[in-house]
């Protein structure tokens, strides 16, 4: 008998702490990756949500730029339905606000949209010049299920 009642209490705690795991909200993953291309610094920031959450993951990509040189970031899905830009924005330096064309970075937020394989390229460039030095950059990024977004692969370097 007294067996048994310790094996009832241990079947009765162990019930109880697996559900009180099971209530405990998972933290969202950070992911970052860091990177160089051609001297200048570049951040892919991954946070992917819960699989109860209903919010996609999503990425940010933070890259140097300075548009007062005429060169500007601008990007490319394929396919575009897989992924979604769902913020960009433009901030320069604290540090250099007042120095008359100082640089600062450029962010892109990325959103799934649906599972599959997907490819951001991202190109540095004078839209109006037509040179094969452009800087680019491709993302290969991996979206499952839940829409929780992963890096695959990043290829840095210019268009030659």
């Amino acid at each position: 008998m007294n067996r048994f009642s310790f094996f009832v209490g241990a079947v009765f705690l162990a019930a109880v702490v697996l559900m009180g795991c099971e209530s405990v909200p998972k933290k969202p993953a950070t992911v970052v990756y860091k990177y160089e291309n051609n001297g200048s610094p570049v951040e892919v920031t991954v946070l992917n949500t819960t699989a109860k959450s209903k919010e996609p993951s999503s990425c940010t990509v933070t890259l140097c730029a300075n548009p007062t040189t005429g060169y500007s970031w601008s990007y490319r899905l394929t396919p575009d339905k897989v992924l979604k830009v769902t913020d960009e924005k433009y901030v320069q330096d604290k540090k250099d606000e007042r120095t008359v064309g100082a640089g600062g970075k450029q962010y892109y937020v990325f959103t799934p949209q649906k599972q599959g394989i997907a490819d951001a390229i991202l190109t540095y460039s004078r839209p109006w010049e037509k040179t094969k030095l452009d800087q680019k950059i491709r993302i290969k990024f991996s979206i499952d299920r839940n829409r929780d977004i992963y890096v695959q692969d990043v290829i840095l370097g210019t268009d030659k």
